[in-house]
C-alpha cells in the first residue's frame, strides 16, 4: 500500500465532493459492503480507485431513484443491460403501487371530508323520518360474558380491521342495542355488537356481514354522550313513535358523528341514533 501512487486515487473527501454526497455516506457504503476503499493510508485517509469511482457513479444515480442498497449490491455483482432494465422495471412497479396506494388515501380523505360536510349540514338535533336503501354492515358480535375491557378490545379490533381497508377515520364504528334494552329495561351499556357500514360484499371476508333492509328509518342526532342522554332519548323516541302510530322494527343503531377526534369535551360530542320503523297498521297486517 505504501508504494501505491496516491495521485491515481481519490480521497473520501474528493469523491464525496465530486458526487455531492457526504463522507458519512461513503463510510456507510463501506460498512454494508457496497463500496470499500482500495486502501487506507498510514495517515488514515481512505483512497478509492478509478473503478470504485465508476461504481460510485452507478450507486449514487441508482440511489437517486430510491433503489435499495440490497438491489444495487446485487446489480453491481452481476451487471448487464438486461439486468439494468429489469431493475428499472421492478422499481417502476414499486412506484406504481405506491402511487395507487397514495391515490386511495387521497380518495379516502376526500370521502371523509365530504362526509363531514354532510354531517355538518344534517346536524339538526331533532327527530326525522327518511327512506333508506339497503345498507351492508360489518358486525363484531358481543357476548354477555364480555366485560368492559373485553368490549373495548373488540371495539378497537373492529376499528382496526376497517382502517386496513381505508376510510375508517374518524368515526369508524357504532354499536347495536336491542329494542328491549333501549325502550324497556334501559340497559344501555350492554350492546349486542359493534357495526360499520361497508360498500362491497367482497371486502372484509372474515367478518360477519348483514344487510340492513331498505325502509323508513327514524333518526335523531344529539349532542353529548349516548350513556348520559340515553334514558331521555328513549322516552323521546318512544313518544314520537306513539304519537305517529309507528312501530320499531329490529335493533337500535348508535353511531358517533363527532367524538374524541374533535374535542376533549364530551358535551361537544355528536351522535346519531337510527332505527327502522313501520306504520302500526302495516305491522298488524303482516
Amino acid at each position: 500500500m505504501i508504494n501505491k501512487d496516491k495521485r491515481k486515487y481519490f480521497t473520501a473527501g474528493e469523491l464525496a465532493a465530486i458526487f455531492n454526497i457526504s463522507k458519512q455516506s461513503l463510510l456507510y457504503y463501506d460498512k454494508v459492503n457496497l463500496l470499500s476503499p482500495d486502501f487506507v493510508s498510514e495517515n488514515g485517509y481512505r483512497n478509492y480507485s478509478i473503478q470504485q469511482f465508476l461504481d460510485l457513479e452507478i450507486i449514487v444515480n441508482l440511489r437517486a431513484l430510491d433503489i435499495s442498497i440490497a438491489n444495487i449490491k446485487k446489480y453491481l455483482a452481476d451487471r448487464s443491460k438486461e439486468h439494468f432494465l429489469q431493475l428499472l422495471q421492478e422499481k417502476t412497479a414499486e412506484c406504481q403501487a405506491i402511487i395507487h396506494n397514495n391515490q386511495e388515501i387521497c380518495d379516502t380523505i376526500e370521502r371523509i371530508k365530504e362526509d363531514m360536510h354532510v354531517k355538518e349540514l344534517n346536524t339538526c338535533r331533532h327527530l326525522t323520518l327518511s327512506w333508506q336503501n339497503d345498507r351492508l354492515l360489518r358486525l363484531t358480535p358481543l357476548a354477555e360474558s364480555d366485560d368492559g375491557k373485553s368490549r373495548i378490545t373488540k371495539f378497537a379490533r373492529h376499528g382496526q380491521r376497517r382502517a386496513h381497508h381505508k376510510g375508517a377515520l374518524p368515526n369508524h364504528a357504532g354499536w347495536v342495542l336491542d329494542q328491549e334494552s333501549f325502550f324497556k329495561t334501559h340497559d344501555f351499556l350492554h350492546s349486542q355488537a359493534y357495526f360499520s357500514c361497508v360498500t362491497s360484499a367482497t371486502k372484509h371476508r372474515q367478518s360477519i356481514k348483514m344487510t340492513l333492509p331498505a325502509g323508513l328509518y327514524l333518526k335523531i342526532i344529539f349532542s353529548g354522550t349516548f350513556c348520559e342522554n340515553a334514558a331521555k332519548l328513549s322516552k323521546r323516541v318512544e313518544h314520537f313513535l306513539q304519537t305517529n302510530d309507528l312501530e320499531p322494527v329490529g335493533n337500535i343503531y348508535i353511531l358517533p358523528l363527532e367524538n374524541h377526534w374533535f374535542s376533549c369535551d364530551c358535551e361537544q360530542y355528536v351522535n346519531k341514533i337510527f332505527l327502522k320503523v313501520e306504520d302500526k297498521d302495516t305491522t298488524s297486517l303482516t
